[in-house]
């Protein structure tokens, strides 16, 4: 190439630099008054993250950690700095991620990673997921690692500059202005959350749509998943080891931790013990330490059903105590705290844990298996009832409308719903469409005795 050629060539790239740099440019400028990031829980959670120091432990992981690992409550009981930089629907890559820029980067020498079985199965990437993390964290070339390795090529501009938020069908004139008077709010200057944020990471979540006394639960339901051994994503338990090794080598001490489910969760999704007993395998064939929240002793943790805000996300009331073990077992990880089997930690293999239901809501625009879902005019709703276990139990089901009073927080029973039995498990009721929104009592009876078994008060209105 003579020189002549070299010159106009090395222009040609100089202009094409420059003319992405400006797009990059204008499209970053564009963000602050087009992009509404003013309810965005990730970016208070990593400006606190990056404001903090020291941090003497670091907590990472998907969902499950968001709420249930309360660092400020931690840190006021050992004296430590603790901090949860758990996002929702984090995939194992981004966990990786957060920890190598961690230890080799903020030199933060002991990590509590949260292992999530759910996390494992080969999925398409849930782009949301990982603006979540990307959106706010400030290593620029592991930043883009993440960008470039799990987002789809259609996606890379969006997601470097304008990135979601940003729908032109949606735009209006306004909606700039409105924007930026939100961003005027000191909540929003001041990194301050919503009343929600307990600080250090942690965003609470009460609610519990589910009894300790008796609950009941759509088969159907997205909390619970389905998935087998052959469904796992090997990269990802590749991932698994890529953050031991980067543990090891820069000296940082590191605890997996699986979180704790629902007792039905575990019974429901088939192969959770073979896909769990997968991942323990693994850890300990890498000489990693990893703890079982589903099996710690009822005097160390006790959760039941009314812990849970899903069936596999625990709630905030729970995390207090969850955050206590935790804390024990890192001041004195030497301590016998564990059963070594599901039956041990739940004895009581033969009651019955739940109402298990499957809901077909009949409309216009055909059937409808959740609530969420549902698209026409509702007609009607055939319920196919059954006792939940950790095997088959017979049971007949009865059902009666019930209206719940809020004052005393009661139920006064009305109207029974006749029912058929299919056969010594399953019972099957149908409501009307206008009848959808009530409460209703179910009770389980033993076919041979006639004696109450179980019961729970619910609604089919939710998933």
């Amino acid at each position: 190439m003579n020189a002549k050629n070299a010159k106009l060539y090395g222009k040609r790239a100089l202009s094409l630099f420059l003319f992405a740099a400006g797009i990059i440019v204008i499209s970053r400028l564009l963000q602050y008054p087009l992009v509404d990031d003013t309810a965005s829980q990730s970016r208070v959670t990593f400006h606190d993250y990056y404001e903090t120091n020291p941090i003497d432990i670091l907590f990472v992981g998907p969902s499950h950690s968001v709420h249930i690992i309360d660092a400020v409550q931690m840190t006021d009981q050992s004296g430590e700095a603790v901090f949860n930089l758990s996002t929702k629907g984090q995939l194992i890559e981004e966990t990786y991620s957060l920890i190598k820029d961690a230890v080799e980067n903020r030199g933060i020498r002991r990590i509590c990673c949260e292992l999530s079985i759910t996390r494992l199965k080969k999925v398409e990437t849930e782009q949301t997921a990982v603006y979540i993390v990307t959106d706010y964290y400030k290593n620029a070339l592991e930043r883009a690692k993440l960008i470039f390795k799990l987002m789809p090529t259609g996606a890379y501009l969006n997601t470097l500059s304008l990135r979601r938020g940003m729908d032109p069908l949606s735009f209006s004139i306004s909606k700039p202005f409105r924007i930026l008077k939100k961003k005027q709010d000191p909540a929003y200057t001041g990194y301050q959350g919503t009343d929600l944020y307990k600080g250090r990471g942690e965003w609470a979540k009460y609610d519990s749509p589910f009894d300790a006394k008796g609950f009941a639960y759509n088969v159907k339901t997205s909390a619970i998943n389905h998935f087998t051994t052959k469904n796992i994503d090997q990269e990802r338990l590749n991932h698994i080891r890529k953050i031991i090794r980067v543990c090891r080598e820069n000296n940082t001490q590191l605890v997996f931790y699986i979180p704790p489910y629902s007792e039905v969760y575990m019974q429901e999704f088939e192969e959770y013990w073979e896909i769990t007993d997968l991942v323990k395998k693994l850890v300990l064939e890498e000489g990693a330490v990893l703890i079982d929240l589903n099996l710690v002793k009822d005097e160390y943790l006790s959760l039941n059903a009314s812990d849970f805000y899903e069936l596999d996300h625990a709630n905030s009331y729970a995390g207090e105590r969850i955050s206590a073990f935790l804390m024990q077992y890192l001041r004195e990880p030497e301590g016998d705290y564990f059963q070594d089997t599901i039956e041990e930690k739940y004895p009581d293999q033969d009651a019955v844990t739940a109402v298990a239901y499957l809901a077909e809501f009949q409309t216009d625009r055909g059937i409808f298996y959740k609530a969420g879902d549902i698209k026409g005019t509702l007609q009607e709703v055939k319920l196919t009832v059954r006792p939940q276990g950790y095997h088959p139990i017979k049971a007949q089901a009865g059902m009666w409308a019930v209206t719940y009073d809020p004052e005393s927080d009661s139920y006064t029973e009305g109207e029974e719903v006749t029912g058929t039995v299919i056969n010594d498990q399953i019972t099957e009721f149908t409501i009307p469409g206008e009848d959808f929104g009530n409460d209703y009592l179910i009770r389980l009876y033993d076919p041979d005795t006639k004696e109450q078994i179980y019961r729970a008060y619910t609604r089919f209105d939710k998933d």
